[in-house]
């Protein structure tokens, strides 16, 4: 009896291990999910700018050649501008690389250094929850061949009765 309570207290620690690990590595996807989301989204913001930076530039340079020599120094201003939220746009691209870069690896470092013992916990879970059907069963068949040979339920055979 002692040994089955102990058998299904260390089930259930088993099992609570392996679920906290796999909410654990859930939480830490979704975060790393997040991240590159962010990520991309912010590359997709830079790249939009960039294009209305380049037709903003264009229609400024068209406007500029109409009015003669004296924009020119706009114009190259403008460009110089334009070349540089080109790099800034780049820039936030490599970054933005980087960052999805270091979250992939994060991941994998992180299933690496715990895959064996999440693979580990689950076996014991699995091992702890085939005892625990095995017991479960065999309580069953224990508890109907009681009721047929008339005995109460959960008295063992050679326990004295009361009114003995």
């Amino acid at each position: 009896m002692i040994i089955t309570i102990c058998v299904c207290i260390a089930t259930a620690a088993f099992t609570a291990l392996a679920i906290a690990m796999i909410l654990s590595m859930r939480s830490i996807v979704r975060q790393v999910s997040g991240i590159a989301h962010q990520t991309e989204m912010l590359r997709q913001q830079s790249a939009e700018l960039l294009g209305e930076l380049r037709r903003v530039l264009t229609d400024a340079e068209e406007a500029v050649t109409s009015t003669g020599k004296q924009m020119k120094v706009f114009i190259h201003s403008a460009s110089q501008l334009g070349e540089a939220f080109s790099r800034t746009a780049g820039a936030v691209n490599e970054l933005s690389g980087a960052v999805t870069r270091t979250a992939a690896d994060r991941v994998k470092k992180t299933a690496n250094k715990y895959g064996p013992h999440i693979d580990e916990a689950l076996n014991w879970a699995e091992a702890g929850l085939t005892v625990w059907h095995w017991w479960q069963k065999k309580c069953s068949a224990a508890s109907k061949s009681a009721a047929l040979s008339g005995q109460d339920e959960g008295h063992d055979k050679y326990e004295r009765s009361e009114s003995s």
